[in-house]
């Protein structure tokens, strides 16, 4: 089977090693780059409550170091929790992959008396937590750390959608 992986690395190279091994030919075009942008955020005295992770992508682009090591991370899904224990942090809490369980979790493990909250997200999000989190008494901190560009398809997966030589696309 021909499959074109147009997720964003490193994911998509991951995704054709998998396809190659069970057999399948893979046609890597990832459709977004994403671009660790610089972060000058001080944690505030006391350090971080925790921090919510609402992608891997956010794991991946943070910089060394964000926080220390044993700082609550509250992740949205299992995909992004995976990325943050394989970055070293060793309290890691997961929701069930989407924003409103990010915030039921949240809402559950976190304090107002504890101090801030840091919100380290992508520039465009869909659910901006410094809003919501705010009628629990958070305080909530955005970071930005990375960047999402699209990307056009690559030429040989241009080719191989108009000779019909794409049996499946991975969609994430």
């Amino acid at each position: 089977m021909r499959v074109l992986v147009i997720r964003p690395e490193p994911g998509a190279s991951a995704t054709a090693a998998r396809l190659l091994a069970a057999g399948h030919t893979p046609i890597v075009s990832p459709v977004l780059a994403i671009t660790p942008l610089p972060c000058r955020l001080a944690a505030p005295p006391g350090g971080w409550q925790a921090i919510l992770f609402s992608s891997a992508a956010g794991v991946r682009a943070a910089p060394e170091p964000l926080a220390p090591r044993d700082t609550l991370v509250l992740c949205v899904g299992p995909a992004t929790a995976e990325a943050a224990n394989a970055a070293g942090f060793s309290q890691v809490l997961v929701a069930d992959g989407d924003a409103k369980a990010l915030k039921a979790l949240a809402a559950a493990r976190l304090e107002p008396t504890r101090g801030a909250v840091l919100y380290a997200s992508g520039e465009t999000v869909r659910t901006d937590f410094t809003v919501s989190l705010a009628p629990l008494g958070l305080s909530v901190v955005r970071q930005v750390l990375y960047r999402t560009e699209r990307l056009p398809l690559s030429r040989e997966a241009l080719g191989a959608l108009e000779v019909g030589a794409v049996d499946a696309v991975g969609f994430y």
